[in-house]
């Protein structure tokens, strides 16, 4: 009977150390996986400043003209084709991208980076003041490490929309019709009458005068 426990006991901590090696090796491979995708960010987050502490947005807007621009750490860079706004309906016109760096990406192949800083502008739809914009975007660092796509808010002003003209009252103009049929004042014409005949009495005067 001890023998047929003793056997059963070492079954039991065979199989036990076999199951506590299975599962190491699996913590250890996913750890190991986690190291090497970049865009997990699970092990390596608490190395690397938050995105919003790296890429500082700033944006101006007038009128129906949205200008937004990155100022971009040393040693990272973003994304060009990863640029995007939500919600989408607040857009009225992407103008171009302007010009970045040609890069050769693990996962993204031929691409378009931004260095330092980069500047776009969008024209918007109609909005009112205070509604939120998120502008998206993602970028890496140097090191290998790529942060998740991220948010930041822009807060619009009130606009009525590109291609949407503020309406004008047109003063009203007289038409040459018009013009010729304004009646005259009766007092006009006496007024002028009245002018000439003081001016031929005292013509009349100043002659006489001068004849003596």
């Amino acid at each position: 009977m001890l023998k047929l426990n003793m056997k059963w006991l070492a079954v039991s901590l065979c199989a036990t150390s076999l199951c506590f090696g299975a599962v190491i090796g699996a913590a250890s491979g996913a750890v190991s996986a986690a190291q090497n995708n970049p865009f997990s960010g699970a092990l390596q987050q608490g190395q690397f400043p938050p995105p919003e502490e790296v890429f500082v947005l700033d944006y101006q807007q007038v009128d129906s003209l949205l200008t937004v621009s990155f100022e971009i750490r040393e040693g990272f860079y973003l994304y060009q084709h990863r640029f995007g706004f939500e919600p989408e309906q607040l857009i009225h016109t992407q103008r171009p991208m302007p010009e970045g760096i040609e890069y050769k990406d693990e996962f993204f192949g031929d691409t378009v980076i931004y260095r330092d800083r980069v500047e776009f502008q969008v024209d918007l739809n109609q909005a009112e003041r205070n509604q939120v914009l998120n502008v998206r975007y993602q970028g890496c660092a140097d090191q290998g490490f790529c942060y998740p796509p991220a948010t930041q808010t822009i807060f619009l002003r009130r606009t009525a929309g590109a291609g949407e003209a503020i309406p004008t009252t047109a003063s009203p103009e007289l038409s040459e019709t018009d013009v010729a049929h304004e009646p005259r004042s009766p007092y006009r014409t006496v007024f002028w009458v009245a002018i000439a005949v003081i001016a031929i009495v005292g013509t009349r005067f100043i002659m006489s005068r001068k004849s003596r």
